[in-house]
């Protein structure tokens, strides 16, 4: 006697998570990376969508990275993302890992593409999110 397995592959049109797409994933990651150069080049987080908006990377005119900068202006223009201002990446990175520093508005209530202070990026749901760790912004009136 024969058996043949077969395989169903069901797929589902319109029905992933708000937010769960590569491109949010690109860009979330992409925020997360300028908001590290910002901090590299000014020892403090961004204190606001403005201040990393008008940050010049240094490291813009090698290949790639004006796309890059480019890219992040344009998701933190969209307002699709929420992002955790005034955190000092470089201040403890043994816990960025486990703090979210970014994500998509909806992510709260629908879950979908977080990303963390070290810089990855990865679905979560709606529950998960809400007990996963965020950044904490710190004092940012030395400025």
């Amino acid at each position: 006697m024969k058996y043949v397995a077969l395989g169903i592959v069901c797929v589902c049109v319109g029905c992933t998570q708000p937010g769960s797409s590569d491109e949010t994933k690109r860009d979330l990651m992409t925020v997360v990376l300028q908001y590290h150069q910002f901090v590299d080049a000014n020892k403090v987080g961004p204190a606001s969508r403005d201040e990393l908006l008008s940050f010049r990377d240094p490291y813009d005119n090698l290949p790639g990275n004006a796309a890059r900068s480019e890219r992040c202006k344009a998701a933190l223009q969209s307002d699709k993302y929420a992002v955790i201002w005034s955190y000092n990446v470089a201040e403890d990175l043994s816990r960025n890992s486990q703090l979210i520093l970014a994500y998509h508005k909806d992510v709260p209530e629908q879950g979908g593409y977080v990303a963390f202070a070290d810089g990855h990026a990865q679905i979560l749901t709606a529950e998960e999110f809400t007990n996963t760790s965020k950044a904490v912004s710190t004092d940012s009136n030395s400025r």
